[in-house]
């Protein structure tokens, strides 16, 4: 995502529900513009990380959001056309 610098049209929350690969070290996730990062502790995975992403960015106030998984499966080259989408007023996208 650095590459892409989403950091700097939008916050980037992080969700994590555990994991071990050193990837959420703090001073890495500040270099890229990581604003926040929400550690799920207790049981559950992608559904309950998506409840703690959901809950922590009605929360903050945030009006939209756009969620992608971490595990380099999903191409973070959308993430523009989203928010844009989410400007205009669309409510709902998946892709």
């Amino acid at each position: 995502m650095e590459a892409k610098r989403i950091y700097a049209i939008e916050d980037l929350i992080i969700v994590d529900g555990g994991s071990t690969d050193g990837s959420l070290e703090v001073d890495a996730l500040k270099q890229v513009g990581v604003r926040g990062l929400v550690v799920k502790k207790g049981p559950g995975k992608l559904s309950a990380q998506l409840r703690c992403a959901y809950a922590f960015s009605l929360d903050q106030g945030y009006e939209g959001v756009v969620t992608i998984d971490g595990n380099d499966k999903d191409d973070p080259e959308a993430i523009p056309r989203f928010i844009e989408a989410l400007k205009v007023g669309v409510d709902f996208v998946q892709a």
